[in-house]
């Protein structure tokens, strides 16, 4: 809809004698007027622009992911781990690295995310609150990443 159309709509829909919800034939004060109005133009908006098509804006993310794989390191070590001191190692090594980006907390969230991707994905075994990485966790992950960079190099 273009802008100079608005106000010759707003008009229009000023002078009709509709009420949002029901058809009724009954005199409105001019701000019931406006306000049906303002209301119309909204919804024609809003319908006009879900009819026009959308890009995708839909992110990926294409850079290594350091916290998975400082999961999996910290994971196929064998030992059984609750998330506090599993999240402590992992941040530790994060940081030796440099790869700490967002904050402790921001980390946290992400890391928490991502091991229970590993949980659902069977690499992983939670009991209570405690998580032990499976066998075959590191060659899953080693697969995930051939994969991953071959779609890359496949675009």
């Amino acid at each position: 809809m273009c802008i100079h159309e608005r106000p010759k709509l707003l008009k229009n829909v000023a002078k009709c004698h509709f009420f949002p919800g029901r058809l009724e034939k009954r005199k409105y004060s001019s701000k019931e007027h406006k306000n049906v109005a303002k209301f119309m133009v909204r919804v024609m908006l809003q319908a006009s622009m879900a009819t026009t098509p959308t890009r995708k804006t839909r992110f990926s993310r294409r850079v290594p992911d350091h916290v998975t794989d400082e999961l999996v390191n910290v994971l196929s070590g064998g030992e059984t781990l609750e998330f506090n001191a599993l999240f402590k190692l992992v941040y530790d090594n994060l940081k030796l690295k440099n790869a700490v980006s967002g904050g402790e907390e921001m980390l946290r969230l992400r890391s928490y995310e991502k091991l229970q991707g590993l949980v659902s994905r069977g690499l992983c075994a939670k009991v209570g609150k405690t998580y032990r990485g499976l066998e075959g966790l590191r060659a899953a992950h080693q697969a995930t990443i051939a994969a991953r960079t071959a779609a890359v190099a496949a675009r």
